[in-house]
């Protein structure tokens, strides 16, 4: 199964300025994390400020983890990232350098870093007609 990172951020323009209302929508956050920690969705949740914080996922997709964050806002705006494991990572980064190394560049998409310039926009590519002479 995917991972996902949530970073989420309070949004204070939308939490209530009464103390009550504000422990009302606080108690129903920390249910609502409560409930998703007990379903094993989310595997952690913690907080780097009392307004900003992370989970970590577990789901078949990014628009599920989606569903899932979604009744946080208004109150909290989040940013969802796929999280690659080490090991996929790394096979991935070595395989694509490992390429480019070979003179295999052309098999990447066209707006790669990987691939020559000259490659990557052809009408940039310097002419020999248009070279300085020095």
């Amino acid at each position: 199964m995917t991972r996902y990172m949530v970073l989420y951020k309070a949004n204070p323009s939308a939490w209530p300025v009464d103390p009550k209302q504000f422990v009302n929508v606080l108690e129903g956050t920390f249910a609502g994390g409560d409930q998703l920690l007990a379903s094993g969705a989310l595997k952690e949740v913690g907080w780097f400020s009392p307004q900003e914080g992370y989970g970590i996922f577990e789901a078949d997709s990014k628009d599920k983890v989606l569903g899932m964050v979604q009744p946080f806002f208004p109150y909290y705006s989040q940013e969802i990232r796929e999280i690659v494991s080490w090991e996929n990572a790394k096979e991935a980064l070595l395989g694509s350098a490992r390429m480019a190394a070979e003179g295999r560049a052309s098999e990447f998409p066209a707006r790669t870093p990987l691939r020559p310039q000259a490659e990557r926009n052809p009408r940039r590519a310097p002419s020999s007609t248009t070279a300085r002479k020095s």
